[in-house]
């Protein structure tokens, strides 16, 4: 019997509100700065394999394996939450302004420019200050990454509790922000 493919055709076009955990997650991480009932997933992946992507102004698209049972209309598993939050801040990016010329334009032109190069930032730098400033400068993508790493360090993995990312997350819960570099 062949496998179920990654990307299933159906559950791309079967997005749903959050489940009561992925809420209670997203509102301890954004706080009041997102409006969480527009919120929207689905399953059925991205188009060139990666685990995820927003591609409309409160929809999340998630490969199939990143859901309970590889079921779009379960929960997202506890393991993919950073995955979830990185796509999460996307949809906060376009709330509060924090891109060029729009979350899905800057996306694509930094997939074509910068290719996987675009998600790095400097992660040498312990001082919460001087990582928040890099996070204000970065590209949509590196504060995705950055916020990411902060959901797998501080969120899924709490015994790795890393103190530097703590300003990016109170930033990000700020109820009205604005990207002023």
């Amino acid at each position: 019997m062949p496998a179920r493919p990654v990307h299933s055709l159906r559950a791309f076009f079967k997005a749903r509100p959050l489940h009561d955990v992925e809420h209670a997650f997203l509102e301890r991480e954004f706080g009041q700065s997102l409006a969480l009932e527009r919120l929207r997933i689905a399953g059925g992946g991205h188009p060139f394999g990666r685990l995820g992507w927003q591609p409309m102004a409160a929809r999340i698209q998630l490969s199939d394996h990143c859901f309970e049972d590889s079921d779009p209309a379960q929960p997202v598993r506890k393991e993919r939450w950073p995955v979830l939050a990185h796509e999460a801040l996307h949809v906060w990016q376009r709330v509060h302004r924090h891109h060029r010329l729009g979350v899905s334009v800057d996306g694509v032109l930094l997939g074509v420019a910068r290719g996987r190069a675009a998600y790095l930032y400097d992660r040498e730098l312990t001082d919460p200050a001087l990582l928040l400033r890099e996070f204000l400068r970065g590209n949509i993508e590196q504060q995705g990454q950055m916020f990411e790493d902060y959901v797998r360090s501080n969120v899924t993995v709490p015994e790795a509790r890393d103190a530097r990312f703590e300003q990016i997350a109170q930033y990000v819960r700020q109820k009205r922000v604005r990207k002023v570099v």
